[in-house]
């Protein structure tokens, strides 16, 4: 029993190997649960799952199932955290742009370039597709605005044409709100040129009326 129980779950929803961790971390937890329950006798009351499962979760985790009531509501929230759809333009991204850490060794960075290559879904391609694929991949990766190339990323597995269209209306979209930006800022320089020039007149004038009197 003891060789069999989990560690808790402490890895980051939004960490590169958090899908695989969890996974492992799951059917651990489920083979723990079995042996639990065949090891207990009849007499004694139902394993408490719930329990256990909360008691494998670091706080951090924790927070996703707070407040959830059963085992079975608890793994499926966990689930949908950890286990989402594959985007695997951005799988192919963390791929292509990992770098070998300064304590890593070349057998660890290795590895490292192995477990992501496993989100990417490479399948046998024609010549053209594998062309198109690469294209859009140094289009993407090479984009001068960071803000557009992460839009990219999240876009569910786009091909070439439809990068390139996103690409479009997002730099669209963002000149026309620099366009805004400017004519505000334009506005309010002409409306502080405005105001200091009013007050300038109305000096002037205050200081011709003041000599027209000492005149009379």
């Amino acid at each position: 029993m003891e060789r069999l129980r989990p560690t808790k779950l402490d890895v980051d929803s939004n960490a590169p190997d958090a899908r695989q961790t969890f996974k492992h971390w799951l059917h651990t937890l489920e083979h723990f649960l079995i042996a639990a329950e065949n090891a207990k006798s009849e007499k004694e009351p139902p394993l408490d799952k719930y329990g256990l499962l909360i008691n494998y979760l670091a706080p951090i985790v924790y927070t996703y199932v707070e407040g959830v009531s059963s085992y079975e509501e608890g793994i499926g929230i966990l689930k949908r955290a950890y286990v989402r759809p594959k985007n695997v333009i951005f799988a192919w991204h963390l791929l292509s742009t990992r770098h070998q850490q300064s304590n890593e060794t070349l057998s660890e960075f290795l590895q490292a370039l192995r477990s992501l290559s496993k989100e990417c879904e490479f399948a046998a391609v024609s010549a053209q597709e594998y062309t198109e694929e690469m294209i859009r991949d140094a289009f993407i990766n090479c984009l001068a605005s960071p803000s557009i190339r992460q839009d990219l990323l999240e876009q569910e597995d786009p091909n070439l044409q439809k990068a390139y269209d996103v690409t479009i209306s997002l730099s669209s979209a963002q000149e026309q709100a620099n366009k805004y930006v400017n004519f505000e800022q334009t506005s309010v320089v002409v409306k502080n040129v405005e105001e200091i020039l009013s007050e300038k007149l109305r000096n002037q004038m205050l200081k011709s009326q003041q000599q027209l009197r000492r005149w009379l």
